[in-house]
């Protein structure tokens, strides 16, 4: 099973997507130090705007696991959520798996209610794919203290199956491979006459 959290990784190849997160002024006062902080971080900004392949890093619809649930932000500044449940919608994905919370991109970060509703949907993918203890030595499931966010991209990058981590046959990339090289320094010679 895989549940996947405020998911950048579909529609990606809509324009208003890239937009909204690199360009968009916020319209919340809560929204600007995201678009302060990280819609402006240098490297992030290099990445997106000069090394990021879109359908590299996009979720098509025959990549879509059986036994996966999605939790979107219902007011979501970045991602579409319209056009995601519809495009859901027309593959097959059961309503039941497609959860709608209240909030901005990310902002269940800040609320135990909303928090607490994602973790209801791990579990359920947890019991969905048929582990029932979590003492198990067979299966590594984590406890819910030390479940690790991990960012969309980055699941369907991975080549290891691993728990909550679709295997593909892509190859893993991080955000750095996608920066140039650093210039090689000449060195300096002073010449005292």
């Amino acid at each position: 099973g895989c549940v996947f959290v405020d998911p950048v990784c579909f529609c990606l190849y809509l324009p208003t997507t890239l937009y909204g997160f690199l360009y968009a002024v916020p319209a919340r006062v809560a929204d600007w130090p995201r678009f302060a902080f990280i819609s402006r971080n240098l490297y992030l900004n290099n990445v997106l705007k000069r090394n990021f392949w879109w359908y590299q890093h996009v979720v098509w619809e025959d990549e879509l696991p059986a036994n996966m649930s999605v939790c979107l932000s219902e007011d979501d500044d970045i991602v579409n959520i319209k056009e995601v449940e519809r495009w859901l919608r027309k593959y097959n994905t059961p309503s039941d798996r497609v959860q709608v919370l209240s909030g901005t991109h990310a902002s269940w970060l800040a609320s135990p209610t909303r928090t607490a509703k994602i973790v209801d949907t791990i579990n359920t993918a947890i019991r969905r794919v048929g582990v029932t203890d979590a003492s198990d030595s067979e299966w590594d499931v984590p406890d819910i203290a030390t479940v690790q966010v991990v960012p969309a991209a980055n699941m369907i990058l991975s080549e290891e199956p691993k728990y909550g981590i679709l295997p593909t046959k892509r190859k893993e990339r991080s955000p750095v491979d996608f920066l140039p090289p650093a210039p090689r320094r000449r060195p300096c010679v002073s010449v005292n006459v």
